[in-house]
């Protein structure tokens, strides 16, 4: 696979990725895939694509870069109608007022569909599967130093076995169609599941 190039138009990707990193994301060694950052066409850093990162870590890092460059977090806001006006800019209408911004991104997970359908009248419908796992201790030396996959189904890539960044084994997850999207309860025949697939690999 060839190197993905990220150029200058990305600088704030650059700055996120080099503070990520800087702010104690651990790296963990990987394989393969490189991806190349360049600004103003000058190499600036390498990202290894096949790196196990803390998923929480990165995504406090990130928070923390974009607050320190200006950007206001809005919480516990419900967004109840979107458009793009002749001004060429997006009116986002909440319940605490209405917002106006150039680029509009949709990140709002199992709530994403809602939004989408404001927009588009090509209607998406989301199916909330849960995903659940097995984080195990660190009394036994880690049995791969790099993510093992299965072979991928339907539901999605099986069931991992994988290194964490604080040197855990992370089995999972299951793959569970469920009616609400906000149900993140664990269960028993999910945890069962996860360990009888787990042993396929291990």
């Amino acid at each position: 696979m060839k190197s993905t190039k990220f150029w200058a138009v990305l600088i704030g990707v650059v700055l996120v990725l080099s503070v990520a990193v800087a702010a104690g994301v651990y790296l963990w060694r990987g394989v393969g895939t490189m991806a190349c950052i360049y600004q103003n066409g000058t190499l600036i850093e390498r990202i290894n694509l096949d790196t196990v990162t803390s998923p929480y870590e990165l995504t406090f890092a990130l928070a923390d870069h974009a607050a320190v460059n200006g950007v206001r977090f809005r919480l516990n806001e419900e967004v109840t109608a979107l458009s793009h006006g002749e001004d060429g800019l997006w009116h986002v209408a909440a319940t605490s007022g209405e917002y106006t911004c150039r680029v509009l991104v949709n990140c709002a997970g199992v709530g994403s569909a809602v939004l989408h359908n404001m927009l588009s009248e090509d209607k998406l419908t989301i199916i909330n599967r849960r995903g659940q796992y097995y984080l195990l201790d660190r009394m036994n030396p880690m049995p791969f130093h790099m993510t093992m996959f299965q072979c991928p189904t339907k539901m999605g890539k099986g069931v991992l076995v994988s290194p964490t960044v604080h040197g855990n084994t992370l089995l999972g997850p299951s793959a569970e169609d469920i009616p609400d999207g906000l149900d993140v309860s664990t269960t028993a025949d999910g945890l069962s599941f996860v360990l009888e697939k787990s042993r396929l690999t291990w």
